[in-house]
């Protein structure tokens, strides 16, 4: 196999430098557009880190109702050209893919979840990316779904790295209740190159034995939106199999904080 010499790799990094747009700069306070938002899981984040969260998406009917009814936030019902042009600047996304990608094609397929990620990623440049997936989808291809989206956020100036994260290992200080279940996940972080990005540390879990797995059981629907970190006053629709459902549609309160801290302290402040 042939391998490209120093001076291609360089020539390579310098076009991709000229040609593509500068990142934005972080801002103070920061502002972060939330696609495929689900119920409000990282809104809920945000929030709690004085984020603004200035733009959201979501497909899910029922799902855009409950995030709009608490956050008041014009949530758009679909990411198409319209609306990610109307997006303001933002130096964050957080991007949550709730099924698992079927194959490869799935990357650049217009109607998936990761081409308009990359497009959201066009129109904004932010520094701080946070993609959510399934913890299947690095198994998707051998592989190759995980290792597409790395090189696509590497083609747009990211340095992307992932791991499996479990709420349990989250609980800590804020959310004490998030030790009692078990829902790990896969996560994404792109940063601009030259950055420094430092995984969030965990405690330990050890064995899962007694943690619950969702879907939970003899659990009502606001005890689990307690356990996944929302607020008291956060509610959903009845009946419960409803409530059950979106909670499925729901980022963990937790782990969304300590990545999203973990961005906004690797991206350099306003100049």
């Amino acid at each position: 196999m042939v391998q490209d010499s120093p001076f291609e790799r360089d020539f390579d990094d310098f076009a991709r430098r000229l040609f593509t747009r500068p990142f934005a700069r972080m801002t103070s306070p920061p502002r972060m557009a939330d696609l495929f938002c689900g119920i409000g899981g990282a809104y809920v984040a945000a929030s709690q880190l004085g984020i603004d969260v200035v733009w959201a998406a979501e497909e899910d009917p029922e799902a855009r109702q409950v995030y709009q009814y608490h956050t008041q936030i014009k949530t758009h019902s679909e990411i198409s050209g319209a609306a990610v042009a109307e997006a303001p600047q933002f130096n964050i996304l957080y991007a949550a893919i709730r099924e698992s990608p079927g194959g490869v094609d799935a990357l650049t397929t217009p109607a998936q979840p990761f081409p308009r990620i990359v497009q959201m990623l066009r129109k904004g440049r932010p520094p701080g990316v946070v993609l959510e997936a399934p913890r299947e989808t690095g198994a998707v291809a051998r592989g190759r779904v995980l290792a597409g989206m790395i090189a696509a956020l590497d083609g747009l100036g990211y340095e992307a790295d992932w791991r499996l994260l479990d709420m349990a290992g989250f609980a800590g200080e804020h959310h004490p209740a998030a030790s009692w279940i078990s829902d790990e996940r896969l996560y994404v972080i792109g940063i601009p190159s030259g950055y420094s990005f430092e995984w969030p540390d965990t405690e330990e879990i050890g064995t899962s034995s007694g943690l619950l797995v969702p879907p939970l059981s003899g659990v009502s629907a606001s005890e689990t939106l307690r356990l996944y970190g929302f607020p008291s006053d956060w509610t959903l629709p009845s009946p419960a199999e409803r409530a059950e459902r979106l909670i499925g549609l729901a980022s963990p309160v937790p782990v969304a904080r300590a990545l999203l801290e973990a961005v906004v302290r690797a991206s350099p402040g306003p100049p």
